[in-house]
């Protein structure tokens, strides 16, 4: 279930370590030899080149703001990192559908869209 997850994260050069942590805040365990016999497998079934995987991405209360605003010209690969945001903060989907909203009125510059 976490495999995309976790091959990402060996691409990027995290340690298993950092790994294992990773998947515990998703709520999974693993004991460290079960996970390093696992991700030893993934490796010898070689791994994607980094250019074609996730790029690194800062999620900055900014970032967030330009994509929310821009997200017709978002990058593929951003969108993949905000469904893991997504994962952690399921907020922040409710805070795109309101920048949505406010969007939307700003553009048509009506003012019963405002009150409602």
């Amino acid at each position: 279930m976490f495999k995309d997850f976790i091959i990402n994260l060996l691409v990027t050069k995290k340690t298993y370590k950092e790994i294992l942590l990773a998947l515990e805040k998703k709520g999974v365990k693993y004991s460290y030899s079960a996970f390093a016999k696992y991700a030893n497998t993934l490796k010898r079934e070689g791994l994607p080149e980094t250019s074609t995987t996730i790029k690194s991405y800062i999620f900055t209360r900014f970032n967030l703001m330009k994509l929310f605003w821009n997200f017709e010209n978002a990058a593929t690969n951003v969108f993949k990192l905000l469904d893991y945001a997504l994962e952690d903060f399921p907020i922040i989907e409710d805070i795109f559908m309101a920048i949505d909203t406010l969007k939307e009125v700003y553009e048509c510059k009506d003012s019963g869209k405002l009150k409602e």
